[in-house]
């Protein structure tokens, strides 16, 4: 062909891109044309170069817009008589130089008809081995290019305007048939970012009855194991664009499928090869009609992208019908099964958020009309749901499905679903939320796989029983390198379940159920559990918690709220694995009253519980409490007392009354084998004579007034009395021994300790005081009746004067005790003088038996190996006999006088008594009557001392009077056989440390005296005076105007000193000095007297 200019190229590139699709026709008729110049029938006959030459010429001329090259060409005539052109190394371009399509070979029939007349015309053309690219732009518009590197190429709704356009031509009116085998065919999508390449396809043109067929047959490589066949066609009639056309395809991939239509673009989520059909049409302005799509999906998952982990199926299924104009998907049909689920769904999809044509989302609602699941198999056969129906939004980039609402429906019960699904980079986030308004238990169970927390679901099947559960809420939580997290709650009415085992169901309870991450919680809103004993107990507000529902005997914890009897709620915490009341070794009937009761236990969720395995820490209040068995004997009353138990054991703690004693304190029972039945009661007590009366002590009436707060421990064991033990620091309390004399004010504070049983009868086995100057050891002993058996005193001591060995001995009720002193010694100085024990008052005191080792009477004197029996029903009134500092020996009485005690003392050895008191040691026989009156303070008496026929021997102080007054015959009497007194007589007032003698007298045949003057107890020491008379037997004439022992003629002396050391002063001018006139060389001594008459002592006194 010649050389071309650019001017000689037509300025419409749309007629010549056209035109290059009818080339081959019009190069068909050119080339028929010049073999029918050289052809042969039968044989094929390659045309000359020359004829070549010219054929090219003619085409160039017919098709201007095409540069047609060929190296050979070949004439063969048919047996028809048809004429057939072959071409060989085709290169078809543009004249600009554009891209360049080859073909190995072009061959072709030519129309008789047209040759008749003259023309040459294509009938059929067949060609092989063509190269075409085609691109789809951004905005899907897709143009076709000549080879393999094409840098234009024309646009496919143009291309097929051109050939419809060439069919109507003269020239290719004949042309019934086109065909093109051996296509590769290289179509790039850059929407998509992916190529595809098309090897060994087929095209063919075909046109009948005034329209046009267009059909292709493709495999398309997409780099899987396997090419993907398709099907095209497009049937459209000539001069009219309206056309309808239609792909079959196999194995495409789901992606590919995709990448291609926005009514497909949701299948872009699918790994899978899709097999089925696709019909679109467009009228006669371009516009796209409806897209019906039958969709077999094979074996797959659903990955959105190739790191996330997939979710695999075994086949699905879809027909759909796709609106461009609304951009609906309306789906007949959309099926899928899996080993999981089977499903089949109607419904319709709207495409949302169109960037370039391509949708970001989809709006769905579907029905489904069938659904089994048997995930994992799960189930023992597939759950099927009678209906469901759900609103969903899908997100294609990133993947993102949210339920808007589904519901599904089951034996007439209704689930509500919302959530969202969405894939992160390399794993699924899923949220899902589910709600139901009610469903019986036994359709939990039946709709809970027993293969999802089988130890969940075996719970709530083995200890929900009945009733009917509400408000059912789902959540499921899966998010990326996490645990996925699985929440439910329900609530439940009129339903009996079982929190342990080893415990009463709850009849009629209500509450709700929560399971989160593993984590059950069971809450007991309403309910009772009827207990062994004791009636119902209320639990609301009692809960379980399993910590961890997966794990083989899971850990839980029960949280206790109860209100019943006491008896129920002991009742409760007796039974296995606790015992509580078992290990205390009590009753569970141990009270009457209310328990409200809070508290936790600790175990784990196996069979045959023991004690050990449960830790529990329970607390509560006993409330209007009244018990018999506490303490054994009491009735124990409280308003409200707290209880605690846990696995050290059970505290009972509060204020309360045992009997008409209040007290606060707390009962307590430890656990283990060694305390079982034993406990422990301590506790702060009222004392009083409350204490005194309900404990059934003893202690004579009015020993107790007033009140204090006392510390008391008893302890209780099975088969044993109850031990106690008291202390108390006594302030506020008035105690008395009315026998001794001793009083406690109030105010005062000291130590009691008092330890015994609360048997039948009681006993104290400890009684310790001190207080107030008493000091008390000993012990209690009690009649079955209550009185007062025996009280033993190994030590008594009361301030400095009172530390004996006492018992005191019951004599029955309203009689005051016997008092029995068997040791001890008595200090009579210090001893008390008034106060209660010595008012007299009252119905008088028991009688006393004292043996004492010593009574000190004054300093210096002292009776020992005292005994005495006493009563004090008035005061102390009785006799005894001791000796005297331990010597001789004296017997006595004693009566009451005031608020003490007046002795009389007798003796027969009044000289041994004289000795053994330190006051006249040289006196020898005679017999004493000794009367002593107390007076002033305590220790002071008036004393009155009378004694007959004493002898007095070698005495110092009278020695060294009688040689003053230069008596020889006497002194020599003196130290031989004694001056004999036949009558002495003294009246004296008697003190703690001293005797001062206010009269004294002694007469006798040979002597007679006067004697007043003092005498130190404690310095031995005397100041005496007096008158002596000697041969006072003729001397006593004068008596009648002197004092007794004076006689008419008598010497006035003075003795100081020691009864070892005296010095002797006489006035012997007093002899001259008649009897009457004496006085006025006598000094005065000073002291008073008491004036009481000596009192008459009674001998026979009472013992």
């Amino acid at each position: 062909m010649s050389d071309r200019t650019s001017q000689d190229i037509p300025k419409r590139r749309r007629g010549r891109r056209a035109g290059i699709w009818a080339l081959l026709s019009l190069a068909l008729l050119a080339m028929l044309a010049g073999g029918a110049l050289w052809f042969a029938t039968g044989r094929q006959m390659e045309v000359p170069q020359a004829i070549r030459d010219r054929i090219e010429a003619q085409i160039d001329a017919l098709v201007p817009e095409i540069d047609l090259r060929f190296s050979r060409m070949f004439v063969t005539l048919e047996s028809s008589g048809r004429p057939r052109v072959v071409l060989r190394d085709i290169r078809l371009r543009e004249p600009t130089g554009g891209a360049e399509l080859t073909l190995r070979e072009l061959d072709g029939t030519l129309s008789l008809t047209a040759l008749l007349e003259g023309r040459f015309a294509p009938k059929r053309v067949h060609m092989t081995g063509a190269f075409l690219t085609a691109r789809r732009d951004a905005q899907g518009k897709v143009d076709v290019s000549l080879g393999e590197y094409g840098a234009s190429g024309i646009d496919l709704g143009a291309m097929m305007a051109g050939l419809d356009g060439a069919l109507q031509r003269p020239e290719f009116r004949h042309l019934v048939a086109v065909q093109l085998d051996a296509v590769t065919l290289r179509y790039e999508d850059l929407r998509a970012g992916r190529g595809w390449t098309v090897d060994g396809g087929r095209l063919r043109l075909e046109r009948a009855e005034g329209g046009l067929r267009l059909s292709a047959d493709l495999a398309v490589l997409s780099g899987g194991a396997e090419a993907a066949t398709v099907q095209m066609s497009y049937e459209s009639a000539i001069g009219s664009t309206a056309a309808e056309f239609g792909v079959n395809f196999e194995d495409m991939a789901a992606g590919d499928m995709a990448s291609q239509s926005a009514a497909l673009a949701w299948l872009g989520i699918l790994n899978a090869p899709i097999s089925g059909a696709l019909r679109a049409s467009m009228d006669d302005s371009g516009a796209m009609g409806p897209m019906h799509a039958s969709l077999q999906i094979g074996a797959g998952v659903l990955q959105p992208n190739d790191e996330i982990r997939p979710i695999p199926f075994r086949s699905a299924q879809s027909y759909f019908t796709y609106a461009p104009g609304s951009q609906t998907l309306r789906f007949d049909e959309l099926s899928v099964v899996s080993d999981w689920v089977t499903a089949r769904a109607e419904g319709q999809a709207h495409l949302r958020d169109l960037v370039a044509g391509w949708p970001s989302e989809l709006l769905g609602q579907f029905r489904l009309t069938s659904f089994t699941a048997n995930p994992a198999g799960v189930y023992d056969r597939p759950v099927a749901l009678d209906l469901a129906e759900v609103d969903f939004r899908l997100r294609l980039d990133p993947f993102d499905l949210t339920l808007g609402q589904m519901m599904v429906q089951k034996d007439g019960q209704s689930l509500r679903l919302n959530g969202q699904l969405s894939a992160t980079a390399d794993d699924w986030n899923l949220a899902l939320d589910g709600r139901m308004d009610a469903l019986s238990r036994t359709g939990l169970v039946e709709f809970w796989p027993p293969a999802i927390k089988p130890k969940t679901r075996d719970w709530i099947e083995t200890n929900i029983f009945d009733g009917a559960l509400e408000d059912i809420n789902l959540a499921v939580r899966s998010r990326p390198g996490e645990r996925p997290g699985v929440y439910m709650d329900f609530k439940f009415r009129d339903t009996d379940l079982r929190f342990m085992k080893t415990m009463p169901p709850v009849r009629g309870a209500s509450g709700h159920v929560t399971w989160m991450d593993n984590r059950m919680t069971v809450v007991a809103e309403g309910g009772q559990v009827m207990a062994d004993a004791g009636g119902a107990v209320a639990v609301a507000g009692t809960s379980l918690v399993i910590h961890d529902t997966r794990i083989k005997q899971a850990p839980a914890r029960v949280r206790l709220r109860t209100d019943s009897t006491v008896t129920a709620a002991l009742s409760l915490l007796n039974r296995a694995p606790l015992r509580v009341m078992d290990k205390a070794g009590l009753p569970v009937a141990l009270a009457e009253g209310r328990a409200s009761a809070s508290g936790q236990l600790d175990l784990r969720l196996k069979k045959d519980l023991q004690p050990e395995d449960v830790i529990y820490e329970i607390e509560g209040t006993l409330s209007g409490l009244h018990s018999e068995a506490l303490v054994k004997d009491r009735v124990l009353r409280a308003e409200a007392l707290t209880v605690r138990a846990n696995n050290d054991g059970v505290w009972i703690g509060g204020d309360g009354q045992i009997g008409a004693v209040p007290f606060s304190g707390q009962w307590h029972s430890k656990s283990g084998p060694k305390h079982r039945g034993k406990s422990r009661i301590e506790a702060t007590l009222e004392l009083d004579e409350r204490f005194v009366e309900e404990f059934r002590i003893g202690l004579p009436e009015g020993s107790f007034w007033g009140r204090t707060q006392g510390a008391i421990e008893v302890d209780l064991q099975d088969g044993r009395p109850p031990a106690f033990t008291m202390s108390s620091a006594l302030d506020g309390l008035g105690l008395a021994i009315p026998a001794l004399g001793w009083t406690k004010p109030e105010a005062a504070a000291g130590q009691l300790v008092v330890a015994g049983r609360l048997g039948q009868p009681p006993a104290i086995d400890r009684l310790s005081l001190d207080v107030a100057g008493l000091s008390a050891e000993g012990d209690i002993s009690i009649h079955a009746d209550g009185g007062l058996d025996r009280a033993r005193f190994g030590t008594l001591t009361i301030g400095s004067w009172l530390d004996v060995v006492a018992e005191l001995r019951g004599r029955g009720p309203g009689v005051a005790p016997a008092v029995e002193v068997t040791g001890g010694r008595v200090d009579m100085r210090d001893a008390p003088q008034s106060g209660r024990a010595g008012s007299g008052t009252g119905q008088g005191g028991g009688p006393i038996s004292a043996r004492l080792d010593r009574v000190q009477i004054s300093e210096g004197i002292a009776l020992t190996d005292f005994n005495g029996d006493f009563t004090t029903r008035a005061g102390v009134d009785g006799r005894f006999s001791g000796r005297v500092n331990g010597d001789t020996g004296v017997t006595g009485a004693v009566t009451p006088r005031g608020s003490r005690s007046a002795f009389r003392i007798q003796s027969e050895d009044a000289g041994g008594v004289f000795r053994s008191a330190g006051v006249l040691k040289q006196a020898t026989g005679g017999a004493m009557d000794l009367t002593l009156i107390p007076v002033g303070d305590a220790g002071n008496y008036d004393g009155n001392l009378r004694v007959r026929n004493i002898r007095l021997r070698n005495a110092p102080a009278m020695a060294a009077l009688l040689n003053a007054i230069s008596v020889i015959g006497l002194l020599e009497q003196l130290g031989g056989q004694g001056i004999h007194f036949s009558d002495v007589e003294a009246q004296f007032r008697l003190s703690p440390d001293r005797i001062h003698i206010t009269q004294g007298s002694a007469v006798g045949p040979s002597l007679g005296l006067s004697i007043d003057g003092l005498y130190g107890l404690k310095t031995g020491r005397f100041d005496l005076q007096g008158v002596i008379s000697p041969i006072y037997l003729l001397n006593a004439v004068g008596r009648v105007i002197s004092r007794r022992g004076e006689g008419l003629f008598g010497f006035n002396y003075y003795l100081r000193g020691t009864g070892d050391d005296p010095r002797v002063q006489v006035n012997p001018l007093s002899v001259l000095t008649p009897g009457i006139f004496r006085d006025i060389f006598r000094r005065r001594t000073g002291g008073e007297r008491s004036e009481s008459p000596v009192p008459e002592l009674n001998p026979q006194a009472e013992r």
